[in-house]
């Protein structure tokens, strides 16, 4: 069946042009937040990037290859390849996810103002341009873009799911690459399920309830993304069985790794504590009774664990805080997996996909015969997986969490757009310029000009902290016309003049050091106090000792332009939610009884629910796992409360339009 819509005016494209040109143009004053020491996230998604760019797919396997989604490396590296700076390429995939969005709502009706005013509320999103999610080589850069394209994907099917085949094929396609990709990005992707599987079964039922021609076509085509989905993730298996011996899209979801998880977390505690999956006393009671277990206890017990108990920080329910605490030796839920990873590397079981495999398998089968013989006590059954065993503990500050979230992303609070300062030596650093293909953030200089001369030689003039550490700088020597002619006789004088900067460092105190060539050295503390200087061999003169920032006139303003959008959402926003969320109650009630708008409830119910779970898995992992109520965790759940926001006002506005 062929359906019609009002084509949108050709301003209205013109004006999406016009949005995404201002914003790329205002986000191009963002530059790359880089760490270049996270062998963990940022550095290794560079690492894949630059092994698939020289042909070696995702390099020589170690236990880190397999540990997280290949699609953002294969991003990193198609976008290299094309020589667009990272940034950039994420958001014009933002703008696009924005753009579909709007389109998949066209059989609704709307005004060409209300989808225009839609599209600029999901693009300005201050989360698509806040600092970490946005600005570090992270998968977040693109897991929001795709969140938004999978709802927009199954949401314009459903809306379809009577029009001409032509229309649904292609919606079909974007839906399918686009849950792919989501997949294929992070390992939660379960998470966006329950929305999908409505927007698709609802369709059906109405396909086979209203006899459609061709509806076994159709049907195809609403299944047609979940083959794509599964066609996607066997090929990535595949490639992981050529390259390493392991068929599995990632190793956070191999069967044999989850089973050894799986195991060590089903073993009780003396004492539960909700953040620690596997506690001190339990690894020493495992030990005895697993010999793989016990290969890894010289790496646990030693530099590996206490590194990773250093990192970690701890719930404390009492006060509903994290906090630092590395008494013995204890490994909160966020890090345990990698401190377990690292030690079986250490033990030399990373040689291969299948000689790790074969590690975990062995360590899940002894574990789970020591509880089956009674020589360790079990919490919970059998059970491959990494989530932490429910404690009914965990319902208050869940619920307080959740609550928590959910302020935390109606105000968009801690959003800000200005990249943290980038950290690593240069050769780290290097990575990062040459396979984004973008500018780093550096942090701002300290510059020291004025004169200084010596009677006896030239002077070697250098800066250092109070404890001697000489600190990298440039120094630039400049002719010195108004100092030369009271030294005249001394020829070095004609140069006395100079400009040394060095790294800003915040908090210490740093001083000027002047050392001729016979070993003698003044130290000229720079904190203002001395300004001229003289002694019995060295005199001259500080002039100033400012700040240099890296950024340009346009870079600033683009920063406090971006600064000030983001405000005005904090402003306007957390009304219009609850507005959006009182009148989709009132409207669902309403529903049920007329079943009038049903489509409109579908659509809504799907994203809010998508919002619901987002929140609840991040606000599990927060009280048993680690901090996760932040925008990185969140930044897919933002796009979509706005475009719950979006539906919800569109239809407060065609209500009042009838009125």
């Amino acid at each position: 069946m062929s359906k019609k819509y009002k084509e949108i005016p050709q301003w209205v494209w013109i004006s999406f042009f016009v949005l995404a040109l201002g914003k790329i143009a205002l986000t191009n004053s963002q530059p790359v937040f880089a760490i270049g020491w996270n062998s963990h996230d940022d550095k290794l998604f560079l690492s894949l990037a630059d092994s698939l760019l020289h042909g070696q797919w995702l390099g020589d396997y170690n236990n880190l290859t397999l540990a997280k989604g290949s699609f953002y490396p294969i991003w990193i590296a198609l976008n290299s390849l094309l020589g667009m700076p990272l940034l950039t390429s994420q958001q014009l995939l933002y703008a696009f996810s924005c753009l579909m969005f709007v389109l998949a709502l066209r059989p609704l009706k709307l005004k060409p103002m209300i989808l225009l005013l839609v599209y600029a509320l999901l693009l300005f999103n201050p989360i698509s341009y806040a600092n970490g999610p946005s600005t570090r080589v992270i998968r977040e850069g693109i897991y929001a873009s795709e969140t938004l394209l999978v709802v927009a994907g199954f949401m314009a099917l459903f809306l379809r799911w009577n029009w001409e085949m032509k229309s649904v094929v292609r919606w079909s396609m974007i839906s399918g690459f686009s849950l792919a990709a989501l997949w294929i990005t992070r390992e939660e992707g379960i998470w966006i399920l329950p929305t999908v599987f409505f927007l698709t079964v609802v369709p059906a039922f109405w396909i086979f309830k209203n006899r459609l021609e061709n509806r076994f076509k159709r049907l195809a085509l609403l299944a047609l993304p979940f083959g794509l989905l599964i066609i996607s993730i066997s090929l990535i298996s595949a490639l992981n069985f050529y390259h390493y011996g392991i068929f599995t899209p990632v190793e956070y979801k191999q069967k044999d790794f989850l089973s050894a998880y799986g195991a060590l977390t089903r073993v009780k505690h003396n004492s539960w504590q909700p953040d620690i999956p596997v506690p001190a006393e339990t690894r020493m009671r495992i030990y005895k009774v697993s010999p793989a277990f016990a290969e890894l206890k010289p790496y646990l017990e030693g530099d590996i664990g206490k590194a990773w108990s250093s990192n970690s920080v701890f719930w404390r329910p009492a006060t509903e805080e994290w906090v630092a605490d590395q008494q013995n030796l204890e490994i909160s839920g966020g890090w345990f997996m990698w401190a377990l990873r690292d030690a079986a590397a250490a033990a030399g079981h990373y040689t291969s996909g299948e000689a790790a495999a074969t590690y975990y398998r062995r360590l899940a089968s002894e574990v789970n015969t020591a509880i089956a013989q009674g020589k360790l006590e079990a919490a919970r059954g059998v059970k491959a997986t990494m989530t932490p065993l429910w404690h009914k503990e965990y319902l208050s500050p869940l619920l307080k969490a959740m609550a928590k979230s959910a302020v935390f992303m109606i105000n968009f609070r801690e959003f800000d757009p200005r990249p943290s300062y980038s950290i690593g030596n240069d050769s780290q650093l290097a990575l990062f310029r040459d396979i984004t293909r973008d500018k780093l953030s550096q942090s701002p200089k300290m510059r020291v000009t004025g004169w200084a001369v010596n009677s006896e030689s030239p002077l070697d003039i250098t800066i250092h902290t109070a404890d001697g550490k000489i600190l990298d700088s440039s120094i630039q020597r400049e002719q010195s016309p108004d100092v030369y002619p009271h030294f005249q006789s001394l020829p070095w004088a004609s140069e006395a003049r100079f400009s040394i900067t060095t790294t800003k460092l915040t908090g210490e105190n740093l001083y000027l050091s002047l050392k001729n060539n016979h070993g003698s050295v003044e130290k000229i503390p720079l904190d203002g106090a001395i300004k001229r200087f003289q002694s019995a061999k060295t005199q001259g003169n500080i002039e100033a000792v400012s700040t240099v920032t890296n950024n340009s006139l346009a870079q600033n303003l683009g920063i406090r332009y971006l600064e000030s959008i983001g405000r005005i959402y904090g402003l306007i926003l957390p009304p219009f939610v609850i507005l959006s969320l009182v009148y989709y109650f009132i409207f669902s009630l309403k529903m049920f009884r007329s079943l009038n708008n049903f489509m409109i409830w579908v659509i809504s119910s799907a994203i809010l629910g998508a919002i619901f779970i987002r929140i609840f898995i991040v606000s599990f992992i927060h009280v048993s796992s680690f901090p996760g109520v932040n925008t990185l965790y969140l930044s897919p759940a933002y796009p979509l409360m706005l475009a719950f926001v979006s539906v919800m006002m569109s239809k407060i506005t065609n209500s009042l339009g009838r009125l």
